[in-house]
């Protein structure tokens, strides 16, 4: 079934929608790839503008949060593929 792949359902309720019955006939229905792209996309256009309007838009729509400019790693977190570890040369 096609809803169960909706990236708006989670445990069974839409969270996209205010009614939480999926019907399964939904104008909004996306898989969660499509999804991904679209943010992907929207993040990068929102990058692409004026510093103040960014902000602006973080202020309204994300709590000052600026999820479209990547953060680094923090400190002491970083990915096992990032350690380069040499083997002792005695």
């Amino acid at each position: 079934m096609r809803q169960n792949k909706c990236f708006a359902l989670l445990e069974c309720e839409c969270v996209a929608l205010t009614s939480k019955r999926c019907l399964g006939k939904c104008a909004f229905y996306k898989t969660v790839e499509q999804h991904k792209a679209e943010l992907e996309t929207a993040f990068a256009r929102i990058a692409a503008l004026p510093f103040p309007l960014q902000r602006y838009i973080a202020d309204q729509h994300y709590s000052g949060r600026y999820p479209w400019i990547p953060r680094p790693p923090r400190k002491g977190r970083f990915p096992a593929s990032t350690y380069h570890l040499q083997e002792d040369s005695r």
